[in-house]
């Protein structure tokens, strides 16, 4: 349940989000207090060709807590911010690097021209398809096939977005930090981000495009069409690299099944093909879901990769299998 704080008495907040105290005076500020905990237990395998093993673990999923709000200020514009922690719910110590890291944290101001956000933010072809991704971060997470490399989520970023009717447009420029002294060798300059969805009843439909300035490009569709209690659809998408060897050609197919209101069956398939490598990482992925209520789900889940097609998100290299259970509560 989300807790609303009256008055926002967080002033290290505040200051944070750079907002003048005689507009907060003027206004009814308020703050809400949410997160998500996300807890698995998997037995796994993995052989790369050189070693194999298994292992039974218990994962912390992208489980996080934050701090939102927004309040009016004058003709008609809000101002808005967010501060987003990621915590690992399951690390062995007491602390560590892992444990708490940054998600999307922003300052915006919202209007009749839709909402200007400024921070770390999720680039706009990151969210472009995020509704495709029917396991997020768990072992069959769709960045396995879908390139993880390219849903970002950058600092130094500008962030827009409008919604007009069953059409949402979002478009993130991310300024490149680095200096001369500082400058990383991977460094990919400043990058120019697009998306765009359409959702009309049974139909959703996505598309996204993404640009750096030193010649990197990635552009990916998805469409989805939900017929009763059956819901299908993929997402195709073409990374442009650089190095021509590594350009990638990546499609991911995804069916739900509703048993009730209560109990689904979800099922994936996706494959990268990438130019100059052999052998395509290939992914297949089932699971159950059984939803409490609107806060709480536990699944079931089994997955097998082939080729690496459970690493870049489920960290499982070569051929690798996953039987995993987990438990969802937001609040």
């Amino acid at each position: 349940m989300n807790l609303v704080l009256k008055g926002l008495s967080t002033s290290a907040v505040i200051a944070a989000m750079a907002v003048s105290g005689n507009a907060m005076a003027d206004s009814k500020p308020t703050a809400t207090l949410y997160g998500k905990a996300h807890l698995s237990l998997a037995s796994v395998s993995a052989d790369d060709g050189t070693d194999d093993g298994s292992a039974t673990q218990i994962k912390s999923n992208s489980s996080r807590l934050g701090v939102k709000g927004s309040y009016d200020v004058e003709d008609g514009l809000k101002v808005t911010y967010k501060v987003e922690w990621q915590v690992n719910m399951a690390d062995n110590a007491k602390s560590s690097e892992d444990h708490i890291k940054g998600r999307n944290q922003y300052v915006g101001l919202a209007g009749g021209f839709g909402e200007v956000r400024v921070g770390r933010h999720d680039t706009a072809y990151k969210l472009a398809t995020g509704k495709f991704d029917l396991y997020g971060d768990t072992y069959i997470d769709y960045n396995n096939i879908i390139d993880k490399s390219e849903d970002k989520r950058e600092d130094n970023t500008i962030f827009y977005t409008m919604k007009a009717d069953a059409l949402t447009l979002a478009a993130s420029y991310t300024l490149d930090s680095t200096t001369e002294d500082t400058a990383a060798e991977d460094s990919e300059g400043d990058i120019l981000s697009l998306g765009l969805t359409y959702k009309a009843g049974a139909l959703l439909l996505a598309g996204g495009y993404q640009s750096t300035d030193e010649g990197h490009s990635a552009m990916k569709f998805g469409a989805a069409y939900s017929l009763n209690e059956f819901t299908f659809g993929g997402v195709f998408e073409q990374v442009d690299t650089d190095d021509d060897n590594a350009d990638e050609s990546n499609i991911l197919l995804m069916g739900k099944y509703k048993i009730s209101d209560s109990n689904c069956i979800k099922l994936l398939f996706g494959q990268k093909d990438i130019d100059e490598v052999d052998d395509d990482p290939t992914m297949i992925g089932l699971g159950f879901d059984h939803k409490f209520n609107k806060n709480a789900t536990f699944y079931a889940l089994v997955g097998n990769g082939s080729d690496g097609g459970m690493d870049d998100a489920g960290g499982l290299e070569g051929d690798s299998t996953a039987i995993s259970l987990g438990m969802i509560v937001k609040f």
